[in-house]
This record gives C-alpha cells, structure tokens and sequence, in this order.
C-alpha cells in the first residue's frame, strides 16, 4: 500500500470517528429533550447498535469482501453513515429514530473498512 492511500484512509477514519463520536455524545441529550427518551429507550438503541455492528462485521462484510473491494465497501459505508445521521438530524417521530438505528448497520462497515 502505497504512502498517499494509506494517508487518505487514516484521514476518512479520523473524520468518521470524529463525526460519530460527536453524534454520540450530543444525541442522547437531543433525544431525551425532543422526545423523552427514557433510559430503557436508550437501552433499546444500544442494544440495536451493537447487535447491528455484530451483524454487519460478522455476516456481510465477509459477503462483501468476496464479491466487492474495500474502497467500495468503504463509500458503502460512509454512504449509510450519512443517511443515518441525516435521518437523526430530521426525525421527527420516534420509529425515525430507530429506523435510522437500524440503517447504522451498514454504516459499521466503516471502521473494518479502513483497518483492511
């Protein structure tokens, strides 16, 4: 692997980590005030993210891998990162709120991605 892509992929996890982490901080605040997300609701949500991670690092990403590159599987992922925190900034009701939980499955594909 050549100095310029290893480079690019530090740059596109430190963004996406970043942006993530950021998300993840302020959202539980911006939940519990536009929606009155209660803990057993937060509960609910981490429990869709890590089962979602489980399944997208476990079951396609070794799909993906046979079929695709990881510079696809990379663009997949920030793709899905971007709809998932798109749909967060716009919710509106609370099934948004989960569905965009459940879109965050293969936005996992990120951090596998990147490390490959």
């Amino acid at each position: 692997m050549c100095y310029w892509t290893f480079s690019q992929a530090a740059i596109v996890a430190f963004f996406c980590t970043l942006g993530d982490l950021g998300l993840l901080s302020a959202l539980l605040y911006y939940l519990k005030a536009e929606f009155h997300f209660d803990k057993d609701q937060f509960a609910d949500l981490m429990i869709i993210h890590g089962i979602g991670g489980i399944i997208s690092q476990m079951i396609l990403l070794p799909m993906l891998a046979r079929v695709i590159n990881e510079e696809k599987t990379l663009a997949i992922g920030l793709a899905f990162n971007c709809i998932h925190i798109f749909l967060f900034a716009v919710a509106w009701s609370r099934w948004v709120v989960y569905l965009a939980s459940a879109l965050q499955i293969l936005s996992e594909l990120t951090g596998p991605s990147v490390s490959s």
